[in-house]
């Protein structure tokens, strides 16, 4: 029996860590509950057949889906495909939207430094005259 972590259950049976769970949930394959120190690990129990040829997953054990059913399932994964491509329609819209307001927002801040820029600008004194010449001189222009 093989026994392994979630992760690599996962790997596998080539599906992702979630259904892993859903299908310990369900019964679908073996697991226990393994303590490691004060944290609980969920170990996937995996049989190993002799032949090298392994039956697990939701059909083990010879359960196999009828005709019905499997027509079923795939009615039920063509609704969750649509969901999920009008799921993603609306995302690429909402990136489009946002990558627009970006360029705009970005233009806008390059309007506002060119207008900004030349108050950012220190004003040129002469060589050798010192900070209060022009202080006092400012000054007594503006005065």
């Amino acid at each position: 029996m093989l026994r392994l972590s979630r992760d690599e259950a996962a790997r596998h049976f080539g599906t992702s860590v979630s259904t892993v769970d859903r299908w310990t949930r369900d019964g679908t394959v073996q697991s226990e509950v393994v303590m490691v120190g004060k944290q609980r690990r969920v170990v996937v129990l995996i049989p190993d057949d002799g032949d090298g040829v392994e039956e697990v997953g939701p059909n083990a054990g010879g359960l196999s889906m009828g005709s019905d059913g499997f027509k079923e399932r795939v009615l039920e994964l063509e609704a969750e495909l649509r969901v999920v491509q009008e799921r993603n329609s609306g995302l690429e819209q909402l990136v489009e939207m946002l990558r627009e307001q970006v360029s705009f927002e970005r233009s806008r801040y390059a309007e506002i430094y060119h207008d900004v820029r030349p108050m950012l600008e220190a004003p040129k004194a002469s060589p050798g005259e010192s900070w209060w010449r022009r202080f006092w001189k400012q000054a007594a222009t503006s005065g």
